[in-house]
């Protein structure tokens, strides 16, 4: 995957991968949060078991799920601003093919 070159997490992995819960992740939030690549992470470990991704714990993921909401899609834009992740840029195409196609109907209605 193309985004893991970019990933703040590189060589860090081991921060990821907890025993013990939640609060195990204390690090890795810090190396989430200044992540550039947090939106793909987090798409990408949606259907992951364990470990942190995106920012989101196991019982984050779960918690949320993918509600049919693929990246690349409309839905997927929605889902990320949803979980409050910044959105990927296959998302981010998405929508604003979207807005484009809404703005030609409005001008064609």
């Amino acid at each position: 995957m193309s985004w893991q070159q970019d990933a703040a997490c590189r060589g860090l992995t081991h921060l990821f991968y907890r025993d013990g819960g939640d609060r195990s992740y204390r690090q890795a939030r810090v190396v989430c949060a200044t992540c550039p690549v947090r939106a793909e992470c987090a798409a990408a470990g949606m259907d992951e078991s364990d470990g942190m991704w995106g920012g989101l714990t196991p019982r984050q993921r779960r918690g949320r799920g993918r509600q049919g909401a693929v990246c690349g899609t409309r839905p997927g834009y929605m889902r990320h601003l949803k979980v409050g992740l910044p959105p990927c840029e296959a998302c981010r195409a998405a929508n604003n093919a979207y807005q484009r196609d809404n703005r030609r109907r409005r001008a064609v209605a």
